[in-house]
């Protein structure tokens, strides 16, 4: 028996190691360096792969098993007390789906646009503001003359 598929995982080194089996490189440093010594994943040229026995141990979490139960012979899932409503086909229109789209992209280029208008007048405001500000601070600057000694 390897011992990668009967060491209880932590349910973060769970969620790590689905990240790895998914191609997700968020997977933090501490939770990766076990599962590497677990022999679980290994560091490949392009992030964390699993190894043959992470990827066992990912057929294990997905059919609801931990590493405790691994010896036992025989499995049987868990039926759920409800029933799940039966899954029917999601049907889509395409162009009223495009249209809301479109309008939602409108909605949001107005609003950057009223956006832009008001940064550019503030931006120009406070152009003016500096201007007048250097226009006094010389005009001072003329009028009262240093002693010089």
């Amino acid at each position: 028996m390897v011992r990668g598929l009967i060491v209880p995982l932590s349910p973060n080194e769970e969620i790590a190691l689905r990240r790895v089996a998914y191609g997700s490189a968020d997977v933090a440093f501490r939770y990766a360096e076990r599962l590497m010594r677990l022999a679980l994943v290994e560091d490949a040229a392009d992030g964390l792969r699993l190894t043959s026995v992470g990827q066992q141990r990912i057929g294990l979490l997905t059919i609801g098993l931990s590493g405790d139960a691994v010896g036992a012979e025989q499995h049987r899932p868990h039926k759920p007390s409800i029933p799940a409503p039966p899954s029917r086909p999601i049907y889509v229109d395409r162009r009223e789906w495009m249209e809301q789209a479109r309008l939602r992209l409108c909605r949001i280029r107005e609003g950057l646009a009223i956006h832009r208008k008001r940064q550019d007048r503030l931006m120009a405001r406070s152009f003016e503001r500096i201007e007048d500000s250097q226009l006094r601070l010389r005009s001072a600057a003329t009028r009262s003359p240093v002693n010089s000694r």
